[in-house]
């Protein structure tokens, strides 16, 4: 069983990696949503928890990945990559991508459209 990594803004917000992320889950596989989560900043966990089902997305489990800038959330989510053994990650955003290839043993995917 392979283990699947993808961002919430911006990534499962387009359909088809949605349809992606719900076709694996549906599959046995293992999809964890990392997302990067500013504290006291204005999106709460809890909102970021009625995004997704809001979508229909099904997840096996949701990872809020805290920092103060995008650096620091882009090596939070390699740490949850590496601690968990997740095997591939879907993001959008530069900044995550460049920290997570750097940090994590994960192949990252970028969004670019």
């Amino acid at each position: 069983m392979a283990k699947w990594g993808f961002d919430l803004d911006g990534t499962l917000d387009h359909l088809e990696i949605r349809a992606l992320a719900n076709f694996l889950y549906d599959h046995g596989e293992e999809v964890h949503v990392l997302t990067g989560f500013l504290p006291g900043g204005a999106y709460s966990a809890e909102q970021k928890v009625a995004k997704l089902e809001r979508l229909g997305c099904r997840y096996t489990q949701i990872h809020l990945c805290p920092g103060e800038s995008m650096a620091e959330m882009g090596q939070f989510k390699a740490a949850v990559l590496n601690r968990l053994g997740i095997w591939f990650m879907v993001d959008d955003d530069p900044t995550f991508v460049r920290q997570m290839a750097y940090y994590a043993n994960s192949r990252i995917l970028m969004v670019v459209k």
